[in-house]
């Protein structure tokens, strides 16, 4: 049985903003230590109840006391600023020279340890906000759209007001003399037709301008914001690519993703070894802009040859290179070892058309290279793996969005 448990003398609770706090975790199985001396990475995966939110890589060769299988595991305050107070989940990733994973522990998740963050006086102005995932934003529409349903139903939104009823005939004079006495009123005019009952233009709320200002700023979010999307580290998406964009592997080898990182390995020597994040399309940008720049980054590993950057752009009808492919430094390894690497490019103004990718240069048989936690950002400057907007929703958004339905009418709890 494999287990995760915090050593006797390591904290289980941080404060938020605190310089740097060490929490020290023990791997054990069948209650004995394992050795961490030979494994080639280690990942502590952070999360919560409704799922994974991040991770920290931990450097093997930075282990105190790795035949004890203890992991001191460094929260720095930048770091623990990324998440508000509250409870999270651990669990830790180790893959050995072969490239197997082993996760510890193997309880079913959620039922493994965690530790909490604490507030502190500054908590309250302070910019750290929690995520809300689409599937809970989703449920949360549903439900003010059937309260939408009803109200417009139940004639909650009343139709127009009906004409004002006639007025009533004067009564008649008394006759001359003394005071007479006062005339009866009039009989009251009839009642107005009830107006139509109101209904709700769910296409119209969507496309009011409260929720296309959102829109507009969720979509110009600018440096920092991840461009591709699929690329958490899980079987079960898709291939990472760009928004509305098919990727494409080279000839006939062979596509594969795991729960740890994509791959694509060669099926013989013929043909480029590659994995484009979007077709090429001599009038298809994806989405980018001529004349501006942008850092594609991540962590890769491959197993003979050189690994590099490769991109072209169409204009005039036909393509060009953006530059001789670029190497990126990754070492050759049997493809255990991830390497983080990174390359910035513009493109170039008139362009009409472009496409990015990874490419596998002087390759061997049966080569193969992996890749995971890819970002594509607007600038020059590389910022954390997060992501995609369309992929996650935060609270401060999901605020602006209920203030917005409320302003139409509608409720949002």
């Amino acid at each position: 049985m494999r287990n995760l448990d915090f050593t006797s003398d390591s904290p289980q609770s941080i404060k938020l903003g605190d310089s740097s706090d060490v929490l020290s975790l023990q791997v054990t199985e069948s209650d004995k230590p394992v050795d961490l001396s030979k494994v080639s990475s280690i990942t502590i995966k952070i999360g919560n109840t409704l799922g994974f939110l991040t991770e920290i890589n931990v450097d093997v060769s930075s282990l105190l006391h790795p035949t004890d299988g203890i992991i001191d595991v460094v929260i720095s305050s930048k770091f623990s600023s990324k998440l508000p107070a509250g409870q999270y989940l651990l669990e830790v990733w180790i893959d050995d020279a072969q490239g197997n994973t082993v996760i510890y522990p193997d309880t079913s998740y959620p039922t493994v340890i965690g530790f909490s963050i604490k507030k502190n006086i500054m908590t309250e102005t302070s910019t750290v906000i929690s995520t809300l995932t689409l599937a809970d934003f989703k449920t949360k529409f549903d439900e003010m759209q059937e309260d939408l349903q009803y109200k417009a139903a139940s004639g909650y939104f009343k139709g127009l007001k009906g004409d004002k009823g006639d007025k009533g005939d004067k009564g008649d004079v008394g006759p001359t003399g003394p005071q007479g006495p006062k005339g009866d009123t009039g009989p009251q005019g009839p009642k107005g037709d009830k107006g139509d009952t109101g209904t709700v233009d769910n296409a119209g709320l969507i496309n009011s301008q409260a929720f296309q200002s959102l829109q507009t700023q969720v979509n110009s979010s600018a440096v920092g914001t991840n461009i591709l999307i699929n690329t958490p580290s899980s079987l079960t998406n898709g291939q990472t690519t760009m928004p509305g964009a098919s990727p494409s592997v080279g000839g006939v080898n062979k596509y594969s993703r795991t729960d740890s990182y994509e791959q694509v390995t060669a099926t013989g020597t013929t043909v480029e070894l590659y994995y484009r994040f979007m077709t090429p399309d001599f009038n298809n940008l994806y989405g980018l802009t001529p004349g501006k720049t942008y850092t594609l980054s991540g962590s890769a590993s491959h197993t003979s040859g050189k690994l590099k950057f490769r991109s072209e752009y169409g204009i005039g009808g036909g393509y060009r290179s953006l530059s001789d492919p670029i190497d990126l430094g990754v070492p050759v390894s049997d493809g255990s070892v991830f390497t983080s690497f990174s390359y910035t490019f513009t493109v170039p103004a008139g362009a009409t058309g472009i496409y990015i990718s990874l490419q596998n240069d002087d390759y061997t048989a049966g080569g193969l290279f992996r890749f995971k936690y890819m970002k594509l950002e607007k600038g020059s400057k590389v910022t954390d793996w997060c992501l995609n907007p369309s992929e996650i929703l935060i609270k401060s958004d999901y605020a602006k969005i209920k203030a917005a339905i409320v302003a139409l009418g509608g409720t949002l709890s």
